[in-house]
């Protein structure tokens, strides 16, 4: 039986990767408004018309009648692929029509069918869309709760990340609590998820003011990554973890495990890192009654040789960012100069627009502190006109808010006004 309003989905999206318009798959067949009820689920096709329409397409019919043609599901398995590789070169949206195309094309494997769909939620998430992101994360987590099978980490990490950065504390403090429960059932602790949920779980108790509590965390949290595993001891966690999860019924978590631990072992790829919970640590040092930057200089310039040796450049240019803010801090103007030069210097497609925004605003500042206010003014207009990309969000409106405080002491009044105003969302 062929059902609707999935055959429109497989119909456009066929249609479309041919560059066909509906009056050119209509010829011959039926009328380009027959195809437009087609496609917009608001007909019912028959087996003739599938047949007819397969033949326009050149492909199988029964791709159109339920999306089984092996060739097609291949084909759609290949589109997350390339979906996968867009979003780590930072291609944000054309990852996340890749991901549409190969859910709507059918992909029969549930793992990659996983795989389409948190490839959305990251796209949204990196173009500050925080609350389709959280949509798309809370509907994979309801899917698995609807099946009593415990949502994978692979799930519950970014959920906890972007309830954080959507303005949902109690939810994300809930989440990573959560979250951090299964890594240690897991065997996982220290591991690359366990760094990532360390990061908001600090992160949350900072943005609550807790500045003493979230630097206590940080090195609790810390001392938990070490010593650090080599790449032969984390796979091995990873494929025991995934013999766990299979023992629980939770099979598709069990197949991501077990596909992590052969990535690590083929390449290194997913390995963990402390560094970023050592730039938190260092962050939150700064931010004490009394500033310890020497300690945070230190974490930092460990965290950035760790991640030089990972190729990680997107957390590197965060990185070299703090490390200019620290210089600034210590009013050494041209050493906050250089780094902030250097983290600028790796712009790239793997490189986060948020990322370069931030070392933008901190060459600002070093230029602003050696007295070169124009050069300064330049800098902080030119991360402005960048951050105006991003959709309205949580985030985005503590950068405009500081842009409003740099544009102002720069004696940028109505540039200043203008950030301020964004930072509330007045369009």
């Amino acid at each position: 039986m062929v059902r609707q309003p999935a055959f429109g989905r497989r119909l456009r999206a066929l249609r479309l990767r041919r560059g066909l318009s509906q009056a050119d798959l209509a010829r011959g067949a039926l009328s380009a408004s027959a195809v437009s009820l087609l496609e917009a689920g608001r007909r019912e096709p028959t087996q003739a018309t599938v047949e007819a329409l397969a033949a326009q397409l050149g492909c199988n019919p029964a791709l159109l009648a339920d999306g089984s043609d092996t060739l097609v599901v291949a084909d759609a398995s290949r589109l997350v692929a390339l979906g996968e590789i867009a979003v780590q070169e930072g291609r944000a949206e054309e990852a996340a029509k890749l991901f549409e195309d190969a859910l709507s094309e059918g992909l029969g494997d549930p793992l990659r069918v996983l795989r389409a769909r948190l490839g959305l939620a990251g796209s949204a998430e990196m173009t500050g869309r925080f609350g389709d992101a959280l949509t798309a994360l809370e509907r994979l987590a309801a899917d698995f709760a609807a099946e009593r099978v415990k949502p994978p980490l692979a799930v519950t990490v970014p959920l906890a990340r972007v309830q954080r950065a959507a303005g949902r504390p109690a939810d994300s403090r809930r989440t990573a609590a959560a979250a951090l429960e299964r890594i240690e059932q897991l065997g996982l602790t220290g591991l690359r998820e366990y760094v990532q949920l360390a990061s908001v779980v600090v992160g949350g108790l900072a943005d609550a003011g807790d500045i003493t509590a979230a630097a206590d965390t940080a090195t609790a949290m810390l001392a938990g990554t070490e010593p650090v595993r080599s790449r032969r001891e984390q796979a091995a966690a990873y494929a025991a973890a995934g013999q766990i999860a299979a023992g629980e019924g939770c099979e598709l978590e069990a197949l991501q495990l077990t596909e992590r631990a052969a990535r690590i072992m083929r390449q290194g790829e997913g390995m963990s890192s402390s560094a970023a919970l050592r730039m938190s640590l260092a962050w939150l040092k700064l931010r004490q009654p009394s500033p310890d930057m020497a300690g945070a200089e230190e974490l930092l310039v460990d965290a950035r040789a760790e991640l030089e040796h990972l190729g990680d450049l997107n957390t590197l240019v965060c990185c070299e960012t703090q490390l200019s803010q620290v210089a600034l801090a210590q009013q050494r103007a041209q050493d906050a100069r250089r780094w902030a030069e250097i983290a600028l210097a790796r712009s790239g497609p793997e490189v986060g627009g948020f990322e370069l925004i931030h070392a933008g605003i901190a060459l600002g500042e070093s230029h602003f502190a050696a007295g070169a206010a124009d050069a300064a003014v330049a800098c902080y207009a030119d991360a402005a006109q960048q951050l105006a990309q991003f959709g309205h969000s949580q985030m985005t409106a503590m950068v405009w808010s500081e842009l409003g405080r740099l544009f102002h002491a720069a004696g940028q009044p109505q540039e200043a006004l203008h950030a301020y105003d964004q930072a509330v969302g007045v369009r």
